[in-house]
């Protein structure tokens, strides 16, 4: 039986997890990379909108991630399945929270609000996630940290204003916002969670039972959708569809943000949300042709200038409060 792990004091959130040699790379190397396979994530929602139903889409999407998993990962869930009687409420809950809440809900608020008002909403995750990390486990935040949160949401927000202040100013909210403000609230409560919370499992066991939780509560969900008249056209194009969900935005992403979390805490891998929009906006330029403005560039510096400042080491005089 593995040993638990118990979750790491992260009292200085500023101070990077230990993460020595090459993981502590990769770590840094998959947060420039994350921003892009969640972004996959809104490009393919709103190709399917009128193809796969909201809650279909998400059961679909995290049932094939659990499927491509299981060959390589089957084996070693196995030999740790006895940390599933000790977890699983954890598990249960990171399920309906990643996979659900942060699923499905999102295509449900999609179908009656814009894509502006859901990256808007979505902006404020990485503060609600340092917020509830310092409300419920004492973590700290140092100024050179603050200082490159609040440059990385200044750029999400010149990006989604276009550049004008007053585009916000008149944003409107309507019902498919709550749904987006409950998805971004999951969010944020689990990657607080799911770097607090003590497992036995390794990462990607443990991301292969939070899929499989997702599935099990998405299911009777599921089915309540079908039986309402809300099916699946199911064709090539649909279950192509579904596999790119699957692989990019959901084994790459959530295993990517489930490692960043692991190595360096949830208040940096929360800057993966940040850059979101700022990887939407170049995807959709190469891939779908749509012009680049000013405010993008503006807006991708100020990201990329407050993931620096955010990840700076601090001075060996300094300590861990300066980070």
């Amino acid at each position: 039986m593995p040993p638990i792990r118990p979750s790491i004091d992260a009292t200085a959130e500023t101070a990077p997890v230990p993460a020595p040699g090459a993981a502590g790379g990769v770590a840094y190397a998959l947060l420039a990379v994350g921003p892009f396979l969640f972004a996959t994530n809104m490009l393919v929602a709103k190709a399917t909108a009128d193809l796969i139903p909201p809650v279909a889409l998400a059961f679909f999407r995290w049932l094939g991630a659990l499927l491509l998993l299981a060959p390589a990962v089957w084996p070693r869930f196995w030999r740790q399945r006895a940390c599933l009687r000790r977890e699983w409420p954890d598990l249960l809950v990171f399920g309906a929270l990643g996979m659900g809440v942060c699923g499905a809900f999102v295509y449900i608020g999609a179908d009656t609000t814009s894509a502006t008002n859901i990256g808007l909403i979505y902006s404020s995750s990485p503060v609600l996630i340092l917020a509830l990390a310092a409300l419920f486990y004492g973590q700290r935040i140092g100024r050179a940290a603050g200082f490159g949160f609040a440059f990385a949401l200044a750029g999400v927000l010149t990006i989604l204003a276009r550049g004008d202040p007053g585009t916000l100013l008149a944003a409107r909210f309507v019902v498919g916002d709550l749904w987006i403000v409950a998805a971004a609230s999951g969010w944020a409560v689990y990657s607080v969670l799911l770097r607090h919370r003590p497992t036995g499992f390794d990462t990607l066991p443990r991301f292969f039972a939070i899929c499989l939780a997702g599935v099990l509560i998405l299911l009777p969900f599921t089915v309540a959708e079908h039986l309402a008249g809300d099916a699946v056209d199911w064709t090539w194009e649909t279950a192509g569809w579904i596999a790119l969900l699957a692989v990019v935005p959901g084994i790459g992403a959530y295993a990517t943000y489930a490692f960043v979390v692991d190595r360096l805490g949830p208040g940096r891998a929360g800057l993966i949300l940040y850059a979101i929009p700022v990887a939407a906006a170049l995807m959709a330029w190469l891939l779908l042709g749509e012009a680049l403005a000013w405010y993008h560039y503006a807006g991708a510096v100020l990201v990329l200038a407050g993931i620096r400042l955010a990840n700076r080491k601090p001075p060996a005089a300094a300590g861990s409060a300066d980070a």
